[in-house]
């Protein structure tokens, strides 16, 4: 046979290199696989640190919106700890609601990866399936 000088997709030189993409893409040879999990790790970081600082500033916003409320009405402990209460309360809020967020995003990546991994192993099939036709 001699060599065609248009590729289309019955050529066996396309038919080859979809299948081994999709084979390496099976077998994860892309190396994506390292930068999601450390993005991933990223995102936890940045979670932690965004709720030590906003527990720390609502406290401290707390401590001091209490302690000068009780000053000016001369009410010693109770709008102090009323301020500690409820920016302990903000904090976790804020922590709850990001987790949420964070959940949500984690379970849409999740389901764009089934349907990516769907489409790979179908591909991985056709390919297998053409290589023993040969």
């Amino acid at each position: 046979m001699g060599r065609t000088e248009t590729l289309d997709s019955r050529t066996p030189l396309v038919q080859y290199e979809r299948w081994t993409m999709a084979v390496g893409h099976c077998r994860g040879g892309c190396g994506m696989a390292k930068k999601k999990s450390w993005l991933k790790y990223a995102r936890y970081i940045n979670l932690a640190f965004s709720f030590g600082i906003s527990m720390i500033l609502t406290m401290l916003l707390g401590i001091f919106g209490g302690d000068w409320l009780d000053r000016r009405l001369g009410t010693s402990p109770l709008f102090l700890l009323l301020g500690i209460f409820l920016s302990v309360g903000a904090g976790f809020y804020n922590l709850w609601s990001e987790l949420s967020k964070l959940v949500e995003i984690e379970k849409h990546k999740k389901l764009e990866e089934d349907k990516q991994h769907e489409v790979t192993a179908e591909t991985c099939q056709v390919g297998e399936g053409e290589k023993g036709e040969r």
